[in-house]
């Protein structure tokens, strides 16, 4: 998921076919993973080190690109609506 949130925040989005439906109960996991402070929001701190442990050479600008991406509200974090809202919308066919 990760690497899914990664490529649709990318510059040029890169949209690949064939993505897998994630259950309800995945998101949450991978979510609650991420969320470490267990307040219900990812932070930058937070995105930074889950996206590392996925790719040790990602940069801050990756890291700020996705944050802002999904921030759907401009609070400076994602909640769990918002990052259910992007990993379900890679789903969607591009026209």
């Amino acid at each position: 998921m990760l690497t899914t949130w990664t490529e649709l925040a990318a510059q040029p989005p890169i949209h690949r076919a064939g993505r897998r439906r994630f259950t309800d109960e995945e998101l949450r996991a991978v979510f609650d993973s991420i969320d470490t402070s267990g307040d219900g929001e990812i932070c930058v701190a937070e995105l930074q080190v889950a996206i590392r442990t996925v790719d040790p050479k990602a940069d801050d600008k990756t890291v700020e690109r996705m944050l802002s991406f999904a921030d759907a509200d401009g609070d400076d974090t994602v909640s769990f609506a918002e990052f259910k809202e992007i990993i379900r919308a890679s789903l969607t066919p591009k026209r």
